[in-house]
């Protein structure tokens, strides 16, 4: 699979004189076609990608769509068609144009954090197949043939953004900076319905909150829980599933915190709270509050375990789940934990306290579902 082909039948390939004329094909006469049809086209422009040439003058191609096909999931990777296939990419060369860049310019400019402007190291920048990645500060370059682009930038932990209509012109430099919105850091399945247990796992051993027994005190997706003056918004996907060809998946609603820094969006209060749980607990460490100013406030973050403990209880659950559509019956227990913000300062994130990677049995692990400013 490539991006340009050649003419390789060895039937009736080239000419090539090895102690007397025989005739030669396959990749070992692609390959040299292809290069000398590089050659002939220049030298390529700087900073530019020679690969993707192709891609933005298709035009000058042959485009191959019929042959000898092989069989293969997704199709098209061994079966000729119109357009890109995998057998012979783009098609053949018809003179030079294809290969040439011609009249260029550069798209420049820097991948940020939407929540604390942070520069987001190695996101992906990208035109079509043309590809680039950001440096330690976030930055990045794309030189691209004249013409009018999408332009997209996508990084780990981030939603993607694309940015239309951005316009090159000949020997011109276009800035497009992206901020990018982290993606949900929701990294855990805690609470299950009654009748499909097993997509959950608080505790490394499959046990999990009961959606029927959270909705029996009136919480249930994207329910607005009042608790000590502030609201919070339970995870809407608390309790939802999700089906992937045969397969049921549970939709993450908490995250197990292991040193993530997550967003502060409220604009008013003085007061930072959570709704948090622990599993063979109490479990909790020192978490971070990251303010606008540059300043930061540390603080112990904790929760008794969920089966009870000296806490606030924000949240009752009736009863709680266990593999195999079992329910135990005992409640179960989510907790509020209110911080005091420091006057006259805005906070933009906090930071988790380390206290586990993952769910593991006998492992104390913290669970957060929800923090909010007020």
């Amino acid at each position: 699979m490539g991006d340009v082909a050649a003419v390789s039948d060895p039937a009736t390939g080239v000419a090539v004189y090895n102690s007397g004329w025989k005739v030669y094909g396959g990749t070992s006469a692609a390959s040299p076609i292809i290069a000398g049809v590089y050659a002939d086209a220049g030298t390529p422009a700087a900073n530019t990608y020679p690969a993707s040439y192709p891609y933005f003058n298709a035009a000058h191609l042959n485009d191959v769509t019929t042959g000898i096909n092989g069989t293969c999931s997704p199709a098209y990777l061994c079966t000729a068609g119109p357009g890109y296939d995998g057998p012979t990419g783009l098609g053949t060369p018809n003179g030079l144009a294809s290969f040439t860049t011609g009249p260029d310019g550069a798209v420049t400019g820097a991948v940020t954090d939407s929540t604390t402007h942070a520069p987001v190291y190695r996101a992906t920048v990208k035109v079509g197949n043309t590809t680039t990645v950001t440096d330690l500060s976030g930055h990045y370059s794309l030189f691209l043939p004249v013409g009018t682009y999408s332009v997209t930038a996508e990084g780990y932990g981030f939603a993607s953004k694309t940015i239309s209509g951005v316009t090159v012109t000949d020997g011109s430099s276009v800035t497009e900076d992206f901020a990018l919105a982290p993606a949900s850091i929701f990294n855990n399945v805690r609470v299950t319905q009654d009748t499909n247990t097993d997509v959950g796992d608080i505790d490394g051993g499959g046990a999990s909150l009961s959606a029927q027994g959270l909705a029996q005190t009136g919480v249930t997706p994207g329910f607005t829980i009042a608790h000590a003056g502030l609201a919070f918004t339970w995870p809407s996907t608390a309790g939802v599933t999700q089906t992937i060809g045969t397969h049921t998946y549970g939709t993450p609603d908490n995250v197990v915190a292991s040193g993530q820094t997550i967003a502060v969006n409220n604009t008013s209060g003085n007061t930072l709270g959570f709704l948090v749980t622990a599993t063979y607990g109490p479990a909790g460490g020192t978490a971070t509050i990251n303010y606008s100013d540059g300043s930061t406030q540390q603080f112990t973050l904790s929760s008794p375990d969920w089966f009870g403990g000296d806490g606030d209880i924000a949240i009752t659950s009736a009863h709680q789940n266990r593999p195999d559509n079992m329910q135990y019956q005992a409640p179960g227990y989510v907790y509020y934990v209110g911080i005091t913000l420091e006057s006259n300062k805005t906070p933009v994130s906090v930071q988790l306290p380390d206290v586990s990677g993952l769910v593991t049995p006998g492992m104390p692990s913290l669970h957060i579902f929800a923090i909010t400013r007020g």
